[in-house]
């Protein structure tokens, strides 16, 4: 079997479990109306009671946290839901320097060092690069250069404006 043979099949797996997030956030957000829906009913019978004891009881009622902890959920899984679903198969190298994370990919790829650089006998810069893979289409890799700074704000997921 091919590296791209092999690639096409864990993203064909990955697939369904992409499905089954999507049928988990639709479950969620289902669960998320209906606590809309019993909070409207409680403030509707809180309006209706005239008893000050069980007034007390129904506005201790605390379905908010609830309601958050969906909705953080809901988050996650479109993210997770989007990640499952993707074309593409994501590969993190880290390492010390001269520990052949770039030999590896270049194994894994069949790319050069022209596409992957591997430093020689200097250490390389430690950049986001990303190979495309593409029927047809010769193998390219674009590289992204970043400075400690706006390195560890995308790690941390924040996007700069530029």
């Amino acid at each position: 079997m091919t590296h791209s043979q092999k690639i096409a099949s864990i993203i064909t797996k990955r697939h369904p479990l992409g499905k089954k997030i999507a049928g988990v956030q639709n479950n969620r957000k289902n669960i998320l109306q209906q606590l809309r829906n019993l909070e409207n009913y409680r403030q509707r019978i809180i309006q209706k009671i005239g008893d000050s004891q069980a007034i007390k009881k129904y506005q201790e009622i605390n379905l908010t946290s609830l309601q958050e902890s969906l909705k953080n959920e809901l988050k996650t899984l479109v993210k997770l839901s989007a990640r499952f679903s993707r074309q593409t198969l994501n590969i993190a190298v880290v390492g010390r320097a001269g520990q052949g994370k770039s030999t590896f990919l270049q194994k894994l790829t069949g790319l050069t060092t022209a596409e992957i650089p591997d430093g020689g006998l200097d250490h390389c810069t430690g950049v986001r690069s990303t190979i495309y893979h593409k029927p047809n289409v010769e193998t390219y890799a674009e590289v992204y250069f970043y400075n400690e700074h706006s390195r560890q704000w995308e790690v941390l997921g924040i996007t700069i404006a530029s």
